[in-house]
């Protein structure tokens, strides 16, 4: 497992030479798992010392040179962590009042600030008269649950993700 993480970078280097103009990670989630038993392996230990974030932090600038330096667009995914709260109007329950990138320590306020845009997948439910139906959408300008989102094209805020509606605004 420790060895992916220097395959991931092999790949990278690699894609210099295609003939595409876009290069797709995903996920970051799973790069992170990646960095993390690189480094406990190396050190021989069981779990991460909070001196250890800075070399996770390292491994990811290191990633992201890369990336930047094959010339093409970058795309990355990343899971995301729900955050809850106290509701204000029942102490009992909860309400989610945001997400978080699913990435080790610090990491995941470090990493949004290389990439332009940030946009939020989500699959959700909808009544309508012919039933409950499931959409996918992206979710492309900050909310109050999502503050991190960032919308350099100036899509709309919010577009079905079908492949039809997204091939008008993603070449």
């Amino acid at each position: 497992m420790a060895e992916r993480y220097d395959r991931v970078k092999q790949l990278l280097t690699a894609s210099r030479t295609l003939d595409c103009q876009t290069v797709f990670v995903d996920s970051f989630t799973m790069i992170d798992h990646f960095i993390i038993t690189k480094i406990l392996k190396a050190q021989s230990r069981d779990e991460l010392k909070p001196n250890d974030y800075q070399v996770v932090k390292s491994n990811y600038w290191e990633l992201l040179t890369k990336l930047k330096g094959t010339g093409k667009v970058f795309i990355a995914t990343c899971h995301e962590i729900p955050m809850y709260e106290p509701s204000p109007s029942n102490m009992m329950k909860e309400v989610l009042v945001g997400y978080e990138p699913s990435l080790s320590g610090k990491v995941r306020h470090f990493l949004g600030a290389f990439f332009t845009d940030i946009y939020r997948c989500a699959v959700e439910t909808e009544a309508t008269p012919q039933g409950i139906i499931t959409k996918g959408k992206l979710y492309t300008c900050k909310t109050p649950k999502s503050p991190d989102l960032k919308n350099s094209l100036g899509l709309p805020p919010i577009i079905d993700a079908s492949y039809a509606e997204l091939a008008k605004y993603i070449k």
